[in-house]
């Protein structure tokens, strides 16, 4: 807490000097880290249907994204390909342990990439954060996959829908659970 009030505290202040004349909003803004703009706005973000963050990471790229989770490199191959074939796109998030050269496709074609491997030099954190998608790692988040299948639908960006039977794939975070084709921000 005593950040975010110090860091309020510094804002304010130049927004004052803003006012008067002394500092250009451009200068103000060149001056802003990313963690002091992060905890002004963090405690203004709507939550959505009582949602509210659920777990954490190290930003390598920031940005603010959503879309469908995906957890296996083939089933992302197979819904890119279905986009393809009906002229639209898909809204992605990509997320594995692991990754290599294997990944590229997928992972260039999403909107965000995380993983709760902690090296950041890897090759997908590395990949992802080149291609400018935002890019967490270390997020508290465990992976768990099971051989049961279960039906799950995706949705493209025209509206239309994509059933497909896919081996029960998940992320944990502490007590929630957000399965595979879910959507997360």
């Amino acid at each position: 807490m005593v950040l975010l009030t110090s860091t309020r505290n510094i804002l304010n202040e130049k927004l004052h000097k803003i006012s008067q004349g002394i500092l250009s909003p451009r200068d103000v803004l060149f001056e802003l880290q990313e963690e002091q703009l992060t905890d002004l706005l963090a405690p203004n973000f709507i939550k959505e249907d009582g949602h509210s963050s659920i777990a954490n990471g190290e930003s390598i790229l920031p940005g603010d994204v959503s879309g469908q989770l995906v957890l296996d490199r083939k089933l992302g191959e197979t819904l890119l390909k279905e986009a393809q074939k009906r002229n639209t796109t898909i809204d992605l998030i990509y997320s594995l342990e692991g990754g290599d050269l294997e990944d590229f496709y997928v992972l260039t074609s999403s909107k965000g990439f995380f993983t709760n491997q902690k090296a950041r030099t890897t090759f997908c954190p590395v990949q992802a954060s080149c291609e400018g998608i935002p890019t967490l790692v270390n997020v508290n988040c465990k992976y768990q996959f099971n051989m049961e299948t279960r039906q799950i639908t995706y949705t493209f960006n025209d509206g239309s829908k994509f059933e497909i039977e896919q081996p029960s794939r998940r992320i944990i975070i502490k007590k929630d659970i957000i399965n595979e084709g879910e959507y997360l921000s």
